[in-house]
């Protein structure tokens, strides 16, 4: 079997890749549905490392315009998703796969809140075909494998994993 690296985005995304070629990127709904599709990705592939994106940042600030209700629900947003990412950490521990966590990063520095990498951009770097829309969440998901290092297969691989 092949040796891969998937990437998760906690919040719905998925990617399957080695370093610079990303075999597939899809939109999960819940992590029921994400669990699935990784046991999937599991049987297919010989799964080195899952890269989880990690929430960079927990602290919740005043938006402008932003009431305290909509404050109540992005506090929320963050907790879920770190929720999430420790219920597919669980997952991968239950099966023995590697993994880290890590933000998600384009080209060595973390993204932020708000800077979403725009499709046709996101096209234009990663070589994606331009007429496969793929959600932000699979894009995030995408970043964590294409900025993996690519020797991260080498390494497990020396490893015994």
């Amino acid at each position: 079997m092949r040796k891969v690296l998937v990437g998760i985005d906690p919040d719905r995304g998925i990617a399957v890749g080695v370093g610079r070629e990303i075999i597939e990127a899809v939109t999960v709904s819940g992590v029921e549905a994400m669990k699935a599709r990784l046991a999937l990705i599991y049987a297919s592939y010989d799964v080195v490392c899952v890269v989880v994106e990690r929430v960079s940042n927990r602290h919740i600030y005043k938006r402008a315009g932003a009431n305290t209700a909509a404050m109540m629900r992005i506090a929320y947003n963050v907790g879920e998703n770190q929720r999430k990412a420790e219920e597919i950490i669980r997952w991968c521990e239950n099966r023995g796969l590697v993994y880290r966590m890590t933000p998600v990063r384009w080209r060595g520095k973390t993204v932020t809140k708000g800077s979403k990498q725009e499709h046709e951009k996101f096209c234009r770097i990663t070589k994606w075909p331009a007429k496969k829309k793929l959600s932000s969440h699979a894009r995030d998901a995408v970043m964590l494998v294409w900025d993996s290092n690519p020797n991260l297969i080498r390494q497990y691989a020396e490893m015994g994993v």
